[in-house]
């Protein structure tokens, strides 16, 4: 049965091929040479092995009689034929085969093969490498020369000693080839440099050293195929080194080193392998750790990008996918820095000069980076741009500033209330009010002064005014009542539960008060849990005198994670009830939503004014507001928003609404004659000078 075939073998096959070349073996050393021949038939059969390369050469051997110290042998005429023709089942071509010129490979040099046992290099044998004669080839392989020319387009790496211009001929280098070979040739004078060894040679038991003779075959440029003895370049003089330099860069079969600028660029061109392996220090392995420790890092940061963008799904539409994109990158980058780290650490430990170049991962993670940071630049840069367009500015017909007659420094409005023809504004401790029916700078009146009290919110009830004053642990709520003088008395006054009160409003459906804190200060401080909406019950004047013993429970509290959902800021200014929908003011978030409290539903949300100051720094934390419908049948619209305010009760279909506004610092008020979309309740539209 023939070894090539693509038959399966059995132990008896393999036996009965092992009796055939061996008769005497038996028991022990019969099965160790039958598994080792049916494991050779079975790499034959899985990798398809076939007769590559047969190598000719007229060899003349030297060895003493007596020992066997040292042994000499030298190849010449080494001649190697392709052997791939050869038909399946067969070892090699037939002897009336025809050879074409394309199947046979001279080699250049003969070979001058040293084995030692047991001793150092004959002195002799020093001088010839000294003196250029012999160039020493550490594990030259006459086949692995012929499988290299023979299957260039199969061989990615040519054997080192390809460098040398005269193996051109083997190779088919078309540069070398232009070059031929002479004393000028640098790859020839770098691959021909010889050592200055010092006689302390290996000396394990058997030794061998494979050398390359001075003499180098190479083609003529005569067509007729004859060959010419030249003579190799001798070496530099003064030249120390140990045999080649150690070849860090790849190089093509021209000589020529190159590198690629991208990691998918492909070169046809062959490179050559180096001579020595390389030299692996310690530090290079804490060096291959440290640069793992990097490429975490890396993925570290690109985890933090991604946490930024998804702090803005509201803000920005594509921040969510944007995100998920970076977070994968970052677990790519890990899982790549893993398998750079084993290769590196593979490529360290067999020695190889060359494979540690990485360019598709510094390529992949800058460009993660920059997405990161480019999506964060238009976040922001949207926002600043959004943020500068809405300053709010004085214009008749649309926006009108109220004039103060008060210190900045001593005025600080907290809420607004509509009161008829008046504006009631608290500030500290005191009530203000200002006359909408006249322009003129005295037109704001205090009303009431509470000494000692912060107050911070203000609504109506019918005849009755109640204010908040806000304390950490608890609030007070204040009821007070016009007297004939037209100013208000405190009647009575509650502690509530409610610490940090910074708004009230009244419900009219319900008979009910809605207080908003500010929940910061309790065990939850996170911001966007800030805002929270309890409700009271009206409480009852009694005769106990100002200050009650009660302290007010509120009934129930509203959902305030409904309420503060996607608010990374949910504190509450203002509360206002109108129409039938509760307006909330964040002041913080610079928006107002608007809330069915029927259904719950969000029925609009929009975005707050910002405003001008003195130095030129925009403010948007507006601490009040109310809404207001008035009629237009007998004033113009800058008289609607200085004044002349109709009653309360139905208003025509023809009226205007107004939204007033109260900015804390530095104190100012405004009113503004805005729109309500119909499609969309509780959907309020600014004028064109406040957006």
């Amino acid at each position: 049965m023939a070894f090539l075939s693509r038959e399966t073998w059995t132990s008896k096959d393999a036996q009965d091929v092992v009796l055939v070349a061996s008769p005497s073996l038996s028991g022990t050393q019969l099965e160790k040479q039958t598994d080792l021949l049916l494991r050779m038939h079975e790499l034959v059969i899985k990798f398809d092995l076939r007769p590559c390369v047969r190598s000719t050469y007229l060899r003349v051997a030297f060895q003493s009689s007596n020992s066997n110290a040292l042994r000499l042998t030298v190849d010449r005429n080494v001649t190697l034929i392709d052997e791939r023709p050869t038909p399946p089942e067969s070892w090699c071509l037939s002897d009336d085969a025809v050879i074409s010129t394309s199947m046979i490979a001279r080699v250049p040099f003969s070979v001058f093969e040293i084995k030692l046992a047991g001793r150092e290099m004959p002195d002799s044998m020093l001088n010839l490498i000294e003196n250029g004669v012999i160039i020493e080839a550490a594990k030259f392989s006459k086949f692995l020369t012929g499988a290299a020319a023979f299957c260039k387009g199969r061989v990615p790496t040519l054997p080192y000693w390809a460098d040398h211009p005269s193996f051109a001929v083997v190779f088919g280098n078309p540069v070398a080839k232009a070059k031929k070979v002479g004393r000028s040739s640098t790859a020839a004078t770098r691959t021909s440099r010889s050592i200055r060894r010092s006689k302390s040679v290996s000396r394990d038991s058997t030794s061998s050293s494979k050398i390359i003779t001075s003499e180098i075959w190479t083609e003529s440029e005569s067509t007729s195929g004859s060959l010419q003895n030249v003579s190799p370049a001798p070496p530099p003089k003064n030249d120390k080194s140990v045999l080649l330099d150690l070849v860090e860069t790849k190089k093509d079969i021209s000589g020529k080193r190159y590198f690629t600028w991208f990691p998918f660029e492909s070169r046809k061109s062959q490179s050559i392998a180096p001579q020595r392996p390389a030299r692996v220090e310690p530090k290079s392995y804490f060096a291959n750790e440290r640069t793992y420790i990097q490429w975490i890092s890396a993925s570290l940061l690109l985890v933090t990008i991604a946490v930024l963008v998804l702090e803005f799904p509201d803000q920005y539409s594509h921040a969510l996918p944007t995100g998920l994109f970076l977070i994968g990158c970052a677990a790519f980058v890990m899982l790549y820095s893993i398998f750079v780290y084993f290769r590196r650490l593979h490529l360290l430990s067999s020695g190889k000069p060359y494979g540690y170049v990485d360019r598709f991962g510094p390529i992949m993670l800058g460009v993660a980076v920059l997405v990161g940071m480019g999506v964060l630049l238009l976040h922001f840069v949207g926002s600043a741009k959004s943020e500068s367009v809405m300053v709010l500015t004085a214009r008749n017909q649309e926006c009108f500033q109220h004039s103060l007659n008060v210190s900045a420094i001593e005025y600080q409005p907290s809420d607004i209330v509509v009161d008829t023809n008046r504006l009631l504004i608290p500030s500290t401790s005191k009530i203000t009010a200002i006359d909408r029916t006249t322009s003129a700078s005295n037109g704001m009146k205090v009303m009431a002064e509470i000494p000692g009290a912060d107050l911070e919110a203000i609504t109506i009830v019918g005849e009755l005014v109640f204010v908040l004053a806000e304390e950490e642990d608890a609030s007070w709520l204040i009821e007070l009542q016009w007297n004939g003088e037209n100013r208000l008395n405190i009647t009575q006054q509650w502690r509530i539960a409610s610490p940090m009160a910074e708004g009230i409003v009244y419900d009219p459906i319900r008979d009910r008060l809605l207080v908003a804190s500010d929940n910061l200060n309790s065990r939850n401080d996170l911001p966007e849990n800030r805002g929270r909406i309890h409700v009271y019950d009206v409480p009852a004047s009694t005769d106990s005198g100002l200050l009650s013993e009660v302290i007010l429970k509120p009934t129930e509290r509203l959902n305030g994670n409904l309420m503060n959902d996607g608010l990374m800021d949910s504190k509450i200014g203002s509360i206002v009830y109108f129409e039938g929908l509760l307006y909330v003011l964040h002041d913080n978030a610079g928006l107002v939503r608007a809330w069915d409290l029927a259904t719950g539903n969000l029925e609009s949300e929009w975005k707050l004014p910002r405003v001008q100051s003195t130095n030129n720094n925009v403010l948007k934390q507006w601490e009040g507001m109310i809404l207001e419908r008035v009629a237009n049948e007998e004033a113009t619209r800058v008289n609607q928003l200085r004044g002349s305010a109709s009653p309360r009760g139905e208003y025509p279909a023809n009226s205007e609404l107004l939204l007033h506004l109260a900015l804390d610092s530095p104190a100012q008020v405004w009113s503004l004659a805005v729109t309500q979309e119909k499609q969309q309740p509780g959907r309020i539209q600014l004028p064109s000078c406040a957006i």
